[in-house]
């Protein structure tokens, strides 16, 4: 049993990647709509997070009479290419803000899915696959092993 469990948290954690772009791709639909505003790059940076780096941006924009922040880039995707953000949205430069009317505090600066959210679909595909397969094998060779004993008996 202690297998089973290694190879669902496995393909629980597949489900998880996959869901989150699915969440993601949703959102980006979502935001197709949305007005835009005038915003700037309050904050661009690269941090490090153990052995990896994350890009942080975070930008202010108005609507209306109030001000806002953000630190959304995009709604999908993981930044494999973390420098690229940071280069394409330095401080200080003025950038298109897209929010949501009903929810103004809900920005994004990329309405697009990006391609390496499908990338991590995949990824979670393959995962779910990998971890999902043998638990299938394991039940379904169980349930014969049972059945053939019972036969015998």
């Amino acid at each position: 049993m202690p297998n089973q469990l290694k190879w669902l948290f496995g393909l629980l954690c597949g489900v998880a990647l996959f869901g989150l772009q699915v969440y993601g791709f949703y959102k980006t639909t979502q935001c197709g709509n949305w007005p835009a505003t005038s915003g700037q790059v309050v904050q661009s940076e690269m941090r490090r997070s153990g052995r990896t780096y994350r890009s942080v941006v975070e930008y202010e924009y108005r609507v209306g009479s109030k001000k806002y922040s953000s630190r959304n880039v995009c709604f999908a995707g993981m930044s494999f290419f973390a420098h690229s953000t940071t280069d394409k949205y330095q401080r200080n430069q003025h950038v298109k803000v897209f929010y949501n009317p009903d929810l103004p505090s809900e920005a994004v600066l990329e309405r697009e899915f990006p391609a390496s959210a499908y990338v991590v679909m995949l990824i979670g595909i393959g995962i779910c696959l990998a971890f999902g397969w043998p638990l299938f094998v394991s039940k379904s060779s169980s349930g014969k092993t049972a059945n053939s004993t019972a036969s015998f008996a």
